[in-house]
């Protein structure tokens, strides 16, 4: 991993391991996040946050019941 820059190795784990979407944003891009939850309140002297999706499949959303059961 010698020479890569941090984004790519984030990018390159998060792919690898099975997140195909994801995100890295200075926390000032983040205005409307409630106070309790800001990343300064998570992580004190946060200057970044990363942000990944995992997909999920139809059958556990429109499930009506043990939706958990199908996953």
């Amino acid at each position: 991993m010698l020479g890569k820059g941090i984004e790519v190795e984030i990018r390159d784990l998060l792919s690898r391991d099975g997140f195909p979407i994801y995100g890295v944003a200075a926390v000032v891009k983040l205005p409307s996040v409630p106070v309790e939850f800001s990343p300064q309140a998570l992580l004190e002297g946060a200057k970044s946050i990363i942000c990944y999706g995992v997909p999920i499949p139809k059958g556990i959303i429109y499930a009506k019941e043990n939706s958990l059961a199908l996953y």
